[in-house]
């Protein structure tokens, strides 16, 4: 297992800032690592529609991950004022389709780490 964690450290260049860290770190790969045979093992079984993967967020805790990359930064103060909608009706016909790519709005996709 030490191959593979060495082997997953050179692919997504990672680099830790102390033996301690890296420690860690190794230890939360290894729990990721452990839940994806768990998972994988009910793919096979027809229990999940999924298969999971190692990637280079396998060192991050679940709550590293969402604390960093899914913006969960609700509070129940905002959460109960985004319940509501407004419909406001449009007098003109809109086109069936719209390709945004042709408008200039699409950007490539990109690693948005947030610091």
């Amino acid at each position: 297992m030490k191959t593979f964690w060495h082997t997953w450290k050179k692919d997504y260049k990672k680099e830790y800032a102390s033996f301690d860290e890296e420690q860690f770190r190794q230890e939360v790969f290894l729990d990721n690592f452990e839940f994806i045979l768990r998972h994988n093992a009910k793919f096979y079984r027809g229990r999940e529609t999924y298969k999971c993967r190692v990637n280079a967020f396998s060192d991050l805790t679940p709550r590293e991950f969402a604390d960093r990359y899914l913006c969960l930064r609700r509070t129940p103060e905002n959460l109960s004022n985004s319940l509501s909608a407004t419909f406001i009706p449009i007098a003109r016909k809109l086109p069936d389709s719209m390709d945004w790519r042709e408008k200039g709005a699409v950007t490539p996709v990109k690693d948005q780490v947030r610091s």
